[in-house]
């Protein structure tokens, strides 16, 4: 029989009571010493593709490009990601940096993924190569050192990364396709990849690479419809959507879980509802 009053409300936030506390510790805690967890990351998630390289802007590269690519069927984006990546050789940075954009039209004249044409894909990679030059990483052109808040240095570097000069790439259109590989965090969006993105490179274990220095304790759960139903389940929130609100409530539920690394339950909260452990 389930315990009763694991969770009381208070202000419109959920405060996750002693015995709700000690149910999921001792559940989530389980899970992160399953052993299928990393190999499930390593061989299946789009994570997994960053422990292919040991140069940071490499490793910087390939996760924003998973990352913002990231939607769908993971059985078919991780693929597709390693194609596009095996076609920037071995360093996608040096390609980013010294190849022409000319030539990326006929290097990736082959890709197409569900609402991503190629020349979202360029924009992407042409945004982030002017990052590169100007800011010398992806995690410097978020602003951390000034801007302590997530939500905003995440916003300062979407800003950055459409405001970008994309006429090398000649006539690109209204842009929408792009900006849905980055959605705008002021918009209310969970940002989802993003906070993904991010989270890879702050977390360091054995799935996270963890090359950036920003304070893990600030991330921001990477929240869709799957985990808000996982997370409505669990108690660890009762309000629906896939918002920045939501996003940020359930976070506060896993601080009250671990306060100095909540998003350490992120990945198995996600997989173990797909595989069916929890």
């Amino acid at each position: 029989m389930r315990p009763r009053r694991l969770l009381s409300r208070k202000r419109g936030t959920v405060k996750l009571s002693p015995d709700k506390l000690n149910y999921l510790h001792d559940t989530l805690d389980k899970l992160l010493l399953e052993p299928w967890l990393v190999k499930h990351a390593i061989e299946k998630d789009p994570v997994g593709i960053l422990h292919d390289y040991i140069d940071p802007l490499n490793i910087e590269v390939s996760g924003l490009i998973a990352s913002c690519l990231s939607y769908g069927k993971q059985s078919i984006f991780r693929p597709i990601v390693q194609r596009i990546l095996d076609q920037m050789g071995h360093s996608p940075v040096n390609y980013l940096l010294e190849s022409d954009p000319s030539v990326w039209t006929n290097d990736f004249d082959w890709f197409r993924y569900r609402f991503t044409t190629k020349y979202d894909l360029m924009c992407l990679m042409l945004a982030t190569r002017n990052i590169i030059k100007t800011y010398g990483t992806i995690e410097f052109s978020f602003g951390f050192d000034v801007i302590p808040n997530i939500h905003s240095a995440m916003s300062s570097f979407v800003d950055r990364m459409y405001n970008q000069d994309f006429s090398p790439l000649g006539p690109i259109g209204d842009m929408k396709g792009f900006k849905y590989l980055l959605p705008h965090p002021v918009k209310n969006s969970a940002c989802k990849r993003l906070n993904m993105f991010v989270r890879w490179m702050c977390r360091r274990d054995e799935i996270d690479v963890g090359i950036w220095k920003f304070d893990k304790s600030k991330l921001v759960i990477p929240l869709d419809t799957h985990i808000n139903r996982i997370s409505k389940k669990l108690g660890l929130t009762t309000k629906s959507g896939t918002s920045w609100k939501v996003a940020e409530d359930i976070t506060d539920s896993l601080r009250q879980l671990n306060p100095k690394d909540p998003l350490i339950y992120d990945f198995p909260i996600c997989n173990a509802g797909v595989i069916g452990k929890l």
